[in-house]
């Protein structure tokens, strides 16, 4: 059979080889051209250009007038990527004259010298740090008529030197999408294969990145024109790639042979920075700091504008000096990168440059982070206010920059590169502001403190809650690309649920990884969805502490936590009192909350039957001494109900079951309990109680949906809780197998308060896998082979609601209960919270959610909630009703001793509004009684007196 795939592959090549100029004779080329091309000279040093420079340049070298302006275009190229910038601007002025010497001429092809001029000027600009102006050129340049493959790669690239890596790969992906459609032996969609690769490996996307790499490696052996530079980007990107992953120096080094042995990059600095990196992974350590300081030196005399690379080079060296302690040194260096990002030397005057005028905001963010970290110590022992004043002020300002770069990537992979900034930055302005106001005690400090700990909390869920709404409104709106996405979903979901039994599949792994790729792609074509979702998250007002302070009545106390890498700080806030506790990070404080949750779960992993004695010596130790340091003398000023908003590891502390003082009893229902003198309840940020507050409940009890699926099997106990919830509200009970995930996510929305008696099943490594169950309801397909009839099953998870179906429930509920176990545990996520069903329900738009923090004991859990109901039907708030609840559960002379351990009632807890679902009519029907009684009594004397005035006369 003929090959036609074949003949017609090689006859394409030859068409295309004759279109770009292949078929040109050598001479009749220019000496330039053919050099960056690589076609005579690939073999010369460095030097020999050099000494070509001059001639290569001179008039009438060439009298092809086209070719001329693109071969200028390519050595300006060639000056921009090889750090020779002013080299590069007198190219683009001969350029530029040549140009407008065109439109005077009126010649037809003067729109093809502007495209060049415009995509030279760019890739000239970003150079030199100006990517505001590159963007705006290349943008210029895609209202011409050339295809747009070649400016999307350029755009790609200039977002990756800005940080913007998610962005980069899409402009990326568009530029070889639209290479795949028009040439397919051009060079663009091989540089850009690379570039998206070292934008995928900034990401973490190592599968999708080694894709690309090997397209690049398919694609390399046609590349022609800058051979070299080309393979300079495809080792190095190799080089990235095999050092994300861990390996070795026997896997990397073939790769930094090849890229050291290209002939024309020996001179570059950028070399010899990837040589320095080398040394310092690989080799020997005491070359590394010569070796970056002949990149910093070859830099500054060739290329002084190149803000990128001499900002890299200089916290490279910073980080070198770290290492042999030289802190001032590294502190010099550090200063330098950020001076060249702001144009100021002086660290007291950069808080006062504006992050709009920075670009490269990730790197400025990169280079804050190690002056604080160098700082760190300086600071702890510094008693100068005045220095500590402008070091929290620098912590302000870098704080704003993760805010401005966080605001525009709402959706999207970006978001997550600042995690690694994140908690340092905010943890060295908390610490700072603590410092200051311990040495003064001066309250603005705790407001500055309270805006670091705020800036981060609230906008984590509420960009989360915005993102849900933003698409869920979109999805509403559009048709083909949310339907895109709403399949692509589907898909990730069904994945997903399969790698909890294939953890270790890596095809399975790499194909998550590329559907999330899809699945962001999509999402961001979404024209409005970014935009909107910007103006939505400003309705999610960071409060201030004064703010909330306002807001608090007498009653009412707030402890707020947040865990930072060294240190666990307490923010105490009140009508008439603010505080701050900053207690060490130590071991035994870890080992505390990790003996009391153990011994408050002990019934779970032993059934009391282990050593009991043991558990409760452990757990009265632990609770009391728990309370005594996050507490402590706080106990004497706090009233009535109490708000945590927890962080890190305390999400998992029950604070109710903490012990107020030593007890030498082992009677259960007679221990000092916080809960006998608090309500407590727990929320993410007080800027997101403030907003949730704001939204007050009314007869929310008239409109309840409860399900108990396993109200015959399991859960017996389930169906005993749903007939007492319906003796306190007016109730929609759905038991056994009407009880369908289907039905849920139809009917939801349409209720107030959701009650689910259930099984949960937590996930502490993919917090948005995290689910509650639902009857089983599989889809079975009827099949017939050689053995008889067959049932295949299509749909085995369609009974588990997970985070990402609760997401987009799009709920108007003012309270979940999840009477299930662990429904309050999930995934920490650094930078992001706790990842949980509860989370996901928050998200959805429920105003509060009862949750669990174990696994829950099936008939206790049933009487909790029949007293919770009751309570709430007597208008109190969640909080006071729960732990009126749980102290009539404790105090039940029914219940015995043993079974009055908090295993069995602390597990339960509120987070989110706190509001009552009833009005409470107590006070209302008394003064009406009063009333009553008083005209009564007033009647009957008018009586007596008219019946005295009858009888005298």
């Amino acid at each position: 059979m003929f090959p036609y795939r074949k003949f017609f592959f090689i006859v394409f090549i030859f068409l295309n080889c004759i279109t770009q100029g292949y078929g040109q004779r050598k001479e009749d080329m220019h000496p330039l051209y053919i050099y960056l091309n690589n076609e005579l000279h690939e073999n010369e040093q460095f030097a020999a250009f050099e000494k070509q420079y001059p001639r290569l340049l001179a008039p009438g070298s060439h009298p092809g007038f086209v070719d001329s302006i693109y071969t200028y275009g390519l050595l300006a190229d060639y000056y921009n990527k090889y750090g020779y910038l002013d080299r590069a601007d007198s190219i683009i002025e001969i350029m530029d004259h040549m140009t407008s010497s065109a439109h005077e001429a009126k010649d037809p092809a003067a729109a093809n010298y502007e495209e060049m001029l415009l995509s030279t000027r760019a890739l000239n600009l970003a150079y030199k740090g100006d990517y505001h102006g590159s963007i705006e050129k290349l943008n210029a340049r895609k209202t011409t008529p050339r295809s747009p493959s070649q400016v999307n790669q350029w755009l790609g690239e200039i977002y990756f030197r800005g940080g913007q890596y998610a962005r980069a790969e899409r402009y990326l992906a568009q530029s070889i999408d639209s290479f795949k459609q028009t040439d397919l032996i051009n060079r663009w969609p091989v540089d850009a294969y690379v570039f998206s690769a070292n934008a995928l490996i900034k990401l973490g996307r190592l599968p999708q990145a080694l894709d690309r790499l090997n397209k690049a490696k398919y694609y390399k052996t046609w590349v022609k024109k800058y051979r070299q530079r080309f393979l300079y980007n495809y080792y190095n990107a190799w080089i990235d790639y095999l050092l994300a992953v861990g390996s070795q120096r026997l896997v990397v080094e073939p790769y930094y042979q090849k890229l050291t042995s290209l002939t024309a990059m020996q001179a570059m600095p950028q070399l010899i920075l990837r040589k320095a990196e080398y040394e310092s992974l690989f080799g020997d350590k005491n070359k590394v700091i010569p070796l970056l300081n002949q990149s910093l030196n070859i830099t500054l005399k060739n290329q002084s504008s190149n803000i990128s690379l001499l900002s890299n080079i200089h916290l490279k060296l910073a980080a070198e000096y770290q290492v042999l302690d030289s802190t001032s040194l590294a502190k010099m260096h550090i200063s330098q990168a950020i001076r060249l990002f702001t144009g100021i030397p002086d660290y007291k005057d950069w808080p006062f440059v504006s992050w709009q005028s920075i670009y490269n905001r990730m790197d400025v963010l990169a280079a804050l982070e190690m002056y604080f970290r160098f700082s760190k110590i300086e600071i702890s022992v510094s008693s100068d206010t005045t220095a500590l004043i402008d070091h929290a002020l620098l912590a302000k300002w870098a704080m704003d920059g993760i805010l401005a770069e966080r605001s525009k990537f709402l959706i999207g992979d970006d978001k997550s590169a600042l995690v690694g900034y994140n908690q340092k930055i905010i943890e060295q302005g908390i610490y700072t502001n603590t410092r200051l106001f311990k040495l003064t005690q001066n309250p603005q400090y705790l407001h500055a403190l309270f805006e670091f700990i705020e800036s981060n909390k609230s906008l984590n869920l509420a960009e989360e809650i915005v993102r849900v709404n933003t698409f869920n409104k979109s999805y509403a709106t559009t048709n083909y690309e949310t339907d895109k996405i709403d399949s692509l979903k589907n898909i990730l979901v069904s994945l997903d649920r399969r790698k909890i039994y294939e953890p270790n599949n890596v095809n399975l792994i790499s194909r998550i990884a590329n559907i999330h790729d899809s699945l962001d792609r999509w999402t961001n074509q979404l024209p409005f969805l970014n935009n909107e979702s910007t103006q939505n998250l400003q309705l999610f007002k960071t409060y201030s502490l004064h703010e909330v302070l306002h807001s608090l009545t007498k009653n009412q106390s707030i402890l707020e936590f947040y865990q930072g890498l060294d240190m666990i700080y307490i923010l105490l806030m009140q009508t008439n009192k603010l505080d701050i506790k900053a207690i060490p990070r130590s071991k035994d404080l870890d080992e505390q909350i990790q003996y009391y949750h153990l011994a408050l779960t002990a019934p779970i992993h032993t059934d009391y039957s282990f050593n009991p004695r043991a558990l409760d010596s452990l757990y009265q130790v632990s609770a009391t001494r728990l309370f005594q340091v996050l507490i402590g003398d706080w106990e004497s000023i706090l009233r009535g109900q109490i708000l945590i908003i927890p962080d890190g590891n305390f999400h998992l502390i029950p604070f109710a079951s903490l012990l107020i003082q030593k007890t030498t009893s082992s009677n259960f229902k007679e221990m000092p309990y916080w809960v006998c003198n608090h309500a407590i309840n727990y929320e993410h940020s007080s800027s997101i109680w403030m907003q949730l507050n704001r939204m007050p409940s009314d007869h929310a009890l008239q409109s309840v949906l409860a399900m108990a699926p396993f109200a015959s099997q399991q859960l017996k106990e389930s169906q005993y809780e749903l007939e007492q919830i319906s003796r306190y509200t007016l109730s929609k009970s759905i038991f056994n197998h009407q009880a369908t995930k289907q039905l849920f996510c139809q009917i939801a929305p349409d209720y107030k308060i959701l009650h689910l008696a259930t099984h949960a099943f937590s996930n502490t490594y993919d917090g948005s896998s995290s689910s509650v169950s639902f009857y089983r309801t599989d889809t079975f397909l009827p099949t017939t082979d050689s053995r008889g009839g067959h049932e295949v099953i299509l749909d085995s998870f369609s009974y588990l609601l997970d985070v990402r179906d609760v997401r987009n429930l799009n709920l108007q509920s003012d309270m979940v209960v999840l009477s299930a176990c662990e429904s309050g545990v999930g995934e920490w996520k650094e930078g992001e919270g706790l990842i949980s069903l509860a989370r996901g329900f928050l998200s959805a738009g429920a105003k509060s959610v009862v949750q669990t923090l174990w696994q829950v004991h099936d008939k206790a859990n049933a009487l909790l909630m029949s007293n919770f109901y009751k309570q709430l039907k007597n208008g109190e708030t969640k909080g006071e009703a729960l732990r009126k609840a749980q102290l009539i559960y404790i105090r039940d002379q029914e219940i015995g001793r043993r079974q009055s351990h908090p295993f069995y009632w602390a597990g339960l807890v509120i987070q989110g509004n706190n509001l009552p679902l009833e009005k409470n009519n107590h006070p209302i029907a008394m003064f009406l009684g009063l009333l009553l009684l008083t005209l009564l009594i007033l009647y009957i004397l008018r009586i007596r007196k008219n019946r005295h005035i009858t009888v005298h006369e």
